[in-house]
This record gives C-alpha cells, sequence and structure tokens, in this order.
C-alpha cells in the first residue's frame, strides 16, 4: 500500500476506514 493511502485511511472516520479495508482493491496489479 501506497503512504498516500495510508494517509488517506488515517484522514477517514473509523466506519469509513473500516469500509474502505473491506474492499478489495488491487496493488501492483494483484488483488489484495
Amino acid at each position: 500500500m501506497g503512504q498516500t493511502k495510508i494517509f488517506m485511511l488515517l484522514d477517514l472516520p473509523s466506519e469509513d476506514r473500516e469500509e474502505f479495508i473491506s474492499k478489495s482493491h488491487e496493488v501492483n496489479g494483484q488483488v489484495k
């Protein structure tokens, strides 16, 4: 995960953060 994504997560309210983390996202072409 890139640094910018980490900072984005820190700025999110906890419920939004959990939703964001629960979604699969692609990292270097691989779905995490």
